[in-house]
Formats: structure tokens, C-alpha cells, sequence
């Protein structure tokens, strides 16, 4: 009562805790403090309450949303735990902090109903079913919410039944749905901050938040601690989580729609089944320039069509009659755009190459899962340059050494990852077997197929749940960088110890065919040399000092480059230098900053 005058009368509490007796409960003053208080026994369930600054109608309070949203009364659930509670302290007329008590956001979506001009209400246990008090006040889109908070500790489990109303007229939700009790909705909520996701008429988005571990059937793991098993359920599955949810092997679910959202991933373990669409959304950026941020991407779900209205709905960039979901033509080395008033469907384990139209944004996917115990298989072009674009085809992560194992890829065991800040519009990485790594879901690389051509095949058992799309490197490394105007661009050496100073499959990782980039550096082989360019060299992780690598550059005349290098667990007394033949200079790279300028008179393409 810090900010008023108490009145002489007392101060009170008025409800459903007294029977609406405005003298019936007088609080008393906790010591030398403005906090005023009293102790009551009731049972478990919803009761609504004020307070007087007095005794008598006219003196009480005027509390609002979001701690006295129904005619400015206050709401408190009592559990049926038994134990004590003590509410938190709320100023008179107003409220208190929400990181001081129990919030909930019960969000209503009415995208398929007309809104009445009435607006929309809640009614259930909270206001003893009353149609007329509790209002729903938020609009953002057709998504309708109403925040209520409570007085009770965040810990403090509560539960209760509502409905919606639109106007005067009740929403009828499926008893199907997991969260609906009858006809009513009923949900627990054991932890305070929860936004609970309804559409009118229909199921709550189930979220799963991965509290306790992987497990789908764990109630813990979802934010309801309702385990959704109806065919009218839909569920989300949120990014930045520790996480994720695994099906087990053996469970068929069955869902009206899961939204996996972009850097989450699902995973359908052995024989588990997924029947219902699921809706994979993945964030590109956006920078202008036809060459500029595109990205290598793959369905990772099955039966995803792209055609005028996918293109508009994913704000797919789009110049003349091309569009910008484009195919790569192993035979010609060129790629095929999608056509404007074409329609087609992505293919499982296909990579295709996405840009967007004017912003950052999201690209959806929305399909079936990939749940084929043998895998997702895909059959190479072994034609032109022997070059493939495929893509991961799961919602899960999967891991590049197993893929690389693939027989059909056994001369080369290397893959090609597009970076979109190398080189001058982007260029290609180098991921060798040694690296393993981890593609995300909907990852799209570059492969090249044996002379024979084959089928690589995506595993089923090859799936995990990774918080990083990049493995820690700990194998001894040498990465010789490269940067001019903003450009920038890289080569490695690895140091390992079954390696040799020739040609090791797997290992050995060629500068990607498929483009022209015009700035590069590359490494040669010390043996057997026939003048190939790697990004990625292994050699033996000994003999260090008398090994000198060929270092190449691509680079315009004019230009002034600047070399760096990182150097990761060599042993300390060997040192790294950059040898200039033409100067005949000699510069430390593996000191702290260290870097050496050259601005090139004649154009460079080779070592």
C-alpha cells in the first residue's frame, strides 16, 4: 500500500475466498512495512478476488490486465498438493513484475474464422464459465492473445479448462485433440512463461521445449506435459533448444502438422512411421545481386511442389522467365532455372541451388518424412564432369564420412559445401572423409561420382541431432588465407599420420570444377605431382621441416593480397614461412599477426 493513503477502515480482501464479504477479511500490516496481509484456508480450485482500501464497495481496487483481467478481479488456483503457498505481493491497483509470479499466453489463431465485431472472450474454471468478463485484447495478424498472471510462484503447477468465444458464439473443438477434455480444453501448466498456441475450433500447437532429454514420449519434454498422440494434434518444434526429439523405434505417430523450425532438427528412429505433413523451415539471407547469396539447399521431407505460388509464398527471386530454384546439369556443367508457370516436385536426396527475391527470410518445405528403413537412395550422373548436386533428404543432421563411405564415391571421397562469403560472389569448400562434416538438415553439397557412376546411398541410421553444422577440428592444420578488397579465400594443409606426400583418397580435397571463381589458393602434392589443385591436403604427421609445399594463386593483376595463416597444434619449434619466389623472400606466418602483402603486376594463375 506504499503509494496510498490507508483508509481508516483497514484494508481488505473481497471474492469468491469470502463470499464476496466486503468486511469479512481484513488484512493486517507486516510490521514497520507497507505490505499488508492475511492468511485464509481454501480448497483447491480457481477463486476470484479484489482488494478495498476500506471495508465496503466503492473503495476497491483497479487493478487490469494482465494480474486482473475479468472486471478487474484477481485471479489464484490452489493445487490439490496440500502444500502451503504463499502469493507474491502486488501493489494496490496494479501489478506486480512477471518474473515475480505465474504468466501465461493463451494465443487463439483465427485465420479460418470471421472475427465478430464483439471481439473474442475466454470462459472456463478461471471466471466460473463466465461468457462476458474476460476479454481477449491482442491482435497481431489473426493471431488473438490474452496474458494472464497470477500471484502464485512460478513453480506453482496450475490447472484449468477454457474455451473461446467469438462474440456469442462458443468454439467447438475436437475431443480428438490431446488437449481437449470432452468438449473443453484442459491443459497443466507446471512452470510459469508458457505461451500456449489454440486455433479456434480446432487442437493447441503442441510445443516440444526438451527439459529432460531427447525422448518424445516423455511428458517433460513438451510444454503442456501432454504427449501428443491425436491425428488432430499439431506440434512445433523450436530452434536454440539443448534437445531435440527422437521418435523410438517401433512408435507410429500420427499428426494433423509438425512445424520443425530452421536449426532443429526430428528424428523417426529404426521403424518408427510419421504419417501427417511436416513442414521444415529453413532462413536464408538476402543480399542484392543475381550472383549474390544463393544457397545449396534439399527437401528434407517428400512431396514438396514449387511452382508460381510456391515461388510468391517464399519470396523466390525471380529475373525474366527464370526463377530462382535452379538444378545443376551434371553433362553441360551449367544449371537449368525453374521456369515461371512451371510446376515441379523436389527430389529426395537432390540438391537444388534457392535464392530469395528481396529480404531475408523463410523458405518452407512441407512433405512426409523420409522414414524408409533402407535409406534414401540416389543415383549418380557419371557423365561431363562426373559432378553432382545432392542434399540431405532428413530433418535431422547427418554425417559426411558415412555419406563419403559410399562405394560410388570411393575415387574421390569429397564433397563441396558453397560459402557465401568466400571469393567474390561465394565459392566452394572442401570437406574431405577426414573432416566428417555435419550436414544440417536441408544442407545441399557437391559430389563427384566414380568413373563407373553407382548409387549413393543416404542411411537411415546416419542421422543425429547437432547443435553445430561444423565439427571441432583437433588434427594438426595449417589453413593458408588469402584476402583482397572484402574478398577472401582459403587453403589447408592437414597433418596426419596415415597420410603420405601423394594422393590419398579421402583425404585429398580438389578445388570444386564446377565453377570459375577468380580469386583462389590451392595447395599441389609434394609426390606425383601432375598439378591438380587441392583446398585440402593431408600429409604424414612427422618430417615437418623438410616438406615444402606448393602454395597457387588465382588473382587479377592489381590487386594487393594479403597472406595469413592460422597454425593449430604443430609442435613448438616448428615454424611456418611463406616463401616468395620472386623476391625471393621469406615471411613467418605462424607469429601473431603476421602477414605478408604483395601487390601483383601481372595477373597470377598457378604456383
Amino acid at each position: 500500500m506504499s503509494s496510498e493513503t490507508v483508509s481508516v477502515d483497514g484494508v481488505h480482501v473481497v471474492g469468491s475466498v469470502n463470499g464476496w464479504d466486503t468486511s469479512a477479511t481484513p488484512l493486517a500490516k507486516e510490521g514497520t512495512t507497507d505490505i499488508y496481509s492475511a492468511t485464509i484456508q481454501l480448497n483447491s480450485g480457481w477463486q476470484e478476488y479484489k482488494f478495498l482500501n476500506g471495508n465496503a464497495w466503492g473503495t476497491e481496487e483497479s487493478a487490469g490486465y494482465p494480474c486482473a483481467p475479468s472486471n478487474g478481479n484477481r485471479f489464484v488456483y490452489i493445487n490439490d498438493s496440500g502444500i502451503d503457498v504463499a502469493l507474491v505481493s502486488v501493489p494496490f491497483s496494479g501489478c506486480n513484475p512477471e518474473s515475480t509470479s505465474f504468466s501465461v499466453t493463451l494465443n487463439v489463431d483465427m485465420s479460418s474464422e470471421t472475427v465478430s465485431a464483439d471481439g473474442l472472450r475466454i470462459a472456463g474454471w478461471l471466471n466460473g464459465w463466465n461468457t462476458d468478463n474476460l476479454s481477449v485484447p491482442t491482435v497481431n495478424g489473426t493471431i488473438y492473445s490474452a496474458t494472464l498472471r497470477f500471484p502464485t510462484p512460478s513453480d506453482y503447477p496450475i490447472t484449468f479448462e477454457y474455451k473461446f468465444l467469438n462474440g456469442s458464439d462458443w468454439e467447438t473443438p475436437s475431443a480428438t485433440c490431446s488437449t481437449v477434455d470432452a468438449t473443453n480444453r484442459k491443459i497443466t501448466l507446471s512452470n510459469s512463461n508458457i505461451t500456449v498456441n489454440d486455433i479456434f475450433n480446432g487442437c493447441t500447437t503442441q510445443m516440444w521445449n526438451g527439459s529432460a532429454n531427447s525422448n518424445w514420449a516423455n511428458t517433460a519434454n513438451w510444454s503442456l506435459f501432454t504427449i501428443p498422440v491425436s491425428s488432430s494434434d499439431k506440434i512445433g518444434v523450436p530452434n536454440g533448444l539443448t534437445n531435440y526429439p527422437t521418435i523410438a523405434s517401433g512408435t507410429s505417430l500420427t499428426a494433423e502438422g509438425i512445424t520443425i523450425e530452421s536449426g532443429s532438427s526430428l528424428i523417426a528412429d529404426g521403424t518408427a512411421t510419421v504419417s501427417g505433413n511436416v513442414t521444415y523451415n529453413r532462413n536464408i539471407n538476402f543480399v542484392s545481386g543475381n550472383l549474390k547469396e544463393w544457397y545449396l539447399m534439399s527437401s528434407p521431407v517428400v512431396g514438396q511442389d514449387y511452382n508460381d505460388g510456391y515461388v510468391t509464398a517464399n519470396d523466390i527471386a525471380a529475373n525474366g522467365t527464370n526463377r530462382g530454384i535452379a538444378t545443376y546439369t551434371t553433362t553441360s556443367n551449367s544449371w537449368a532455372y525453374h521456369q515461371g508457370a512451371a510446376s515441379a516436385t523436389f527430389t529426395a536426396g537432390r540438391g537444388y541451388s534457392v535464392k530469395r527475391q528481396t529480404n531475408t527470410g523463410t523458405v518452407f518445405l512441407k512433405g512426409i518424412l523420409n522414414t524408409s528403413n533402407s535409406g534414401v537412395d540416389f543415383v549418380l550422373d557419371n557423365t561431363g564432369n562426373g559432378l553432382n548436386l545432392l542434399g540431405n533428404p532428413y530433418t535431422s543432421s547427418i554425417s559426411s564420412a558415412t555419406l563419403l563411405g559410399n562405394a560410388a564415391l570411393s575415387k574421390t571421397q569429397t564433397m563441396w559445401i558453397y560459402n557465401q562469403t568466400s571469393g567474390t560472389n561465394g565459392g566452394y569448400a572442401v570437406s574431405t572423409l577426414g573432416d566428417n562434416f555435419i550436414l544440417a538438415p536441408g544442407q545441399g553439397f557437391f559430389v563427384k561420382a566414380n568413373t563407373a557412376g553407382g548409387t549413393v546411398n543416404f542411411a537411415e541410421a546416419n542421422q543425429s541431432h547437432n547443435a553445430d553444422t561444423f565439427q571441432k577440428i583437433t588434427n594438426t592444420e595449417i589453413k593458408v588465407q588469402i584476402s583482397a578488397n572484402g574478398l577472401q579465400n582459403y587453403a589447408k594443409v592437414y597433418y596426419l599420420d596415415h597420410s603420405t606426400t601423394s594422393f590419398d583418397v579421402g583425404y585429398e580435397g580438389e578445388v570444386f570444377g564446377g565453377s570459375t571463381d577468380s580469386f583462389s589458393i590451392y595447395t599441389q602434392l609434394l609426390t606425383d605431382n601432375i598439378e591438380k589443385k587441392y583446398q585440402v591436403q593431408s600429409l604424414p604427421d612427422s618430417d615437418y621441416e623438410n616438406m615444402v609445399i606448393p602454395v597457387g594463386v588465382k588473382a587479377a593483376a592489381g590487386k594487393e593480397i594479403t597472406f595469413s595463416a592460422d597454425a593449430l597444434y604443430l609442435p613448438a619449434d616448428i615454424k611456418v614461412f611463406l616463401e616468395d619466389r620472386l623476391t625471393n623472400t621469406f615471411t613467418p606466418l605462424d607469429e601473431t599477426n603476421s602477414e605478408y602483402k604483395v601487390t601483383l603486376t601481372e595477373t597470377l594463375n598457378g604456383v
